[in-house]
């Protein structure tokens, strides 16, 4: 019956503690040193509630084995009543326990200060770009509002350029309506100019040509009269000049005679 109780014993010790100091272990210090909690690729913001949430569940999972380890060893005491060296090894099972389980729950206390240093960080952060976000949301709606506030000038500008575009088209047209009833009427006295200046540019070559030959017929009289007139000229020249020799030669005779009677 003691060999039995020792063997128990030292199966519980074995079947209990060996899991728990290897979880302990394995949730204490990871591979190499690092946290005892796995490396999750997950955002920052959802990786920290991941921690959180992953060290409640182990807490829970702590206390569930320290509440069915005291089961153990009660009922291991109750079967070992009377016998000393089985109590005081019950008793060592015990304390092994508790200490473990005290130094995994120091652990996971200062790994839960830790993460809710990193939460608070986060936080902060989180304020400081709300604060960011804010800012820019402002400077968004105000933009937004004189963007809008140019578009609505820029608006009421093409409403009033389009105004103006129609009553310009609306006097362009007038005016080629009016430059198209000028226009035949203008043709008309084109053409009606046209055949004057032709009439009277063959009015004019015929005048010419009548000017010309009565030019002509002048220059021919001009000279017959010219040559009648020189011929009338000489002939009196020649009679005057005759009659004043007559002249002469009657006073020298008759100034000779008188000479001759005095």
């Amino acid at each position: 019956m003691w060999h039995g109780l020792k063997v128990a014993s030292s199966e519980g010790s074995a079947e209990t503690q060996g899991p728990l100091a290897r979880k302990t272990a394995q949730l204490s210090i990871g591979p190499k040193g690092r946290p005892f909690l796995p490396v999750i690729a997950k955002p920052e913001t959802s990786q920290l509630e991941d921690r959180l949430s992953l060290q409640e569940h182990t807490i829970a999972f702590l206390l569930e084995k320290a509440f069915g380890i005291k089961e153990d060893i009660s009922a291991c005491l109750q079967g070992a009543d009377g016998f000393r060296k089985e109590e005081s090894l019950t008793k060592k099972l015990l304390e092994s326990h508790i200490q473990t389980i005290t130094s995994i729950v120091k652990k996971l206390s200062q790994n839960i200060e830790v993460l809710e240093d990193q939460i608070r960080a986060r936080d902060q952060a989180a304020t400081g770009t709300n604060f960011a976000v804010q800012d820019l949301n402002i400077k968004y709606l105000q933009g937004a509002g004189d963007l809008r506030g140019r578009v609505a000038r820029c608006d009421s500008s093409i409403v009033k350029l389009s105004g103006d575009i129609h009553i310009i088209r609306h006097e362009h047209q007038q005016t080629e309506k009016a430059i198209q009833e000028f226009i035949s009427p203008l043709e008309t006295i084109s053409k009606n100019l046209d055949l004057k200046v032709t009439q009277l540019l063959r009015k004019i070559e015929a005048s010419t040509s009548e000017q010309t030959s009565n030019s002509k017929m002048i220059q021919g009289d001009y000279h017959h009269e010219m040559n009648l007139l020189e011929f009338k000229f000489n002939s009196l020249s020649s009679n005057l000049y005759e009659e004043v020799e007559n002249n002469q030669k009657w006073t020298e005779t008759s100034l000779s005679n008188i000479d001759k009677t005095s």
